[in-house]
Order: C-alpha cells, then sequence, then structure tokens
C-alpha cells in the first residue's frame, strides 16, 4: 500500500480487464467523503464539466446524509436513507411553494449517486447491501412539468373546472349540436340566440337560451 505523508493512499494496478485493480487496507480512511475523491480519482472519465456536476450531486447528497445521521461514514448509508433523501429531493420547495429541484434534476442526482454506490459497494460492501440497488426512479418523460409550470391556485382553478364539467356532464356536446341546428331552417327558434353567450353556455350559467338547448336536446 502506497504511502503519502505518513498517509495511506490506494493502490491502483492497471489489469487485463476492463476495469482498474483497486486494492485497498483495512486502515484506510471510510467517509464517503473520502470515497468520493478515490471515485473522481479512479473512476470518472468524463469531461471535467460532467465532473462538476457530478460532484454537486454527490455533495448534496453528503449534506444531507451528515445532517440526518451526523456522519458521512460509509456503514451509515442504508436503502432507508437512500429512499429519504430522495424524497428530500422530491419534496424540497422554495417560499413560492415550487420544487427547488425538477424530476429531471432530481433523476441525474439519483443517477450520479447510484453510479457511486455500485462502485463503492464492488470495492466495500455496504453492511446492509447496496443502499441504491433497490431504489426505484421515476420515469421522466419530455412532457410539461405541471409543478413547475403552474402555481397552486392555478392548479387548482383547472381541477376545478374539470370538476365542473364532469358535474354537468354532456353539456358542451349538448352545445355543439345547438350550433349545427342553428342554422336548420327546419328547426323553429323563437328567438336568437348570440353567439357571445357560448363561454357562458360552457360553464353552464346561461339561461338565455334555455329554449334553445331544449330543441337541441330533443333533436
Amino acid at each position: 500500500m502506497a504511502q503519502k505523508d505518513g498517509q495511506l493512499l490506494p493502490q491502483i494496478t492497471i489489469g487485463n480487464s476492463e476495469t482498474d485493480l483497486i486494492q485497498l487496507a483495512e486502515a484506510m480512511p471510510d467517509g464517503l467523503g473520502w470515497w468520493v475523491e478515490q471515485y473522481f480519482r479512479f473512476e470518472v472519465t468524463t469531461s471535467p464539466a460532467s465532473q462538476k456536476v457530478q460532484r454537486r450531486d454527490l455533495a448534496l447528497f453528503l449534506q444531507y446524509m451528515t445532517t440526518e445521521e451526523r456522519t458521512d461514514q460509509r456503514v451509515a448509508w442504508t436503502p432507508r436513507l437512500s429512499r429519504d433523501f430522495q424524497l428530500h429531493v422530491q419534496k424540497t420547495v422554495k417560499d413560492q411553494g415550487r420544487r427547488v429541484w425538477s424530476d429531471k434534476t432530481m433523476l441525474r442526482i439519483m443517477a450520479h449517486l447510484k453510479t457511486f454506490a455500485k462502485w463503492v459497494h464492488k470495492l466495500r460492501p455496504f453492511p446492509l447491501g447496496n443502499p441504491m440497488a433497490k431504489l426505484k426512479l421515476p420515469a421522466v418523460g419530455m412532457g410539461l412539468e405541471v409543478d413547475r409550470a403552474i402555481t397552486p391556485a392555478e392548479r387548482r382553478k383547472l381541477l376545478d373546472a374539470a370538476d365542473l364539467l364532469l358535474a354537468i356532464g354532456g353539456f358542451p356536446i349538448v352545445i355543439a349540436k345547438f350550433w349545427r341546428l342553428r342554422n336548420d331552417p327546419a328547426v323553429p327558434y323563437a328567438e336568437p340566440c348570440p353567439a357571445d353567450t357560448l363561454p357562458e353556455l360552457s360553464l353552464g350559467n346561461s339561461t338565455s337560451c334555455q329554449r334553445h338547448i331544449a330543441v337541441a336536446r330533443s333533436a
């Protein structure tokens, strides 16, 4: 085992396999902060910009772990801590009620953490197994992220509008049928229904064209 300034350092040996062979002594440090440094020294081969993002993501987890567990020792990283960290990333919001980390950012953070945990576990297994092995990452598509696109008040209004449509049943269909019948000379309307009443009708609040609606329902 190599030494530098009186400290033990891991030895790395290039073998015939695709991966480097790292030899660790029992007296080596076991804090995750130390493991992160070895991870970037021996394993990570991405660009400096990508490494900066990876370091930031891993540092976020280490900060959470030291806050919750009061230590960054490898043996304290458990599957339950990983699940709690994922919930922390998903649920943390700003003062305005918007999430700090989007779904895509959360997925990137957890993916970096999963790769790091697998590498550490290969060299020095965790007592309860790989803490990230059974953690399921949510699928994130290319669609609109509703939680970040609208405020909670706007979301409630949209849901209330959807509930209203369910409450009035097929009323919009009746309106469409009415406007088709409106141009049919064979249907005797007592009075015209102006076009500007359509928005009111779509909300079920107008009574100015009840007779027309009755004709449309019976047609």
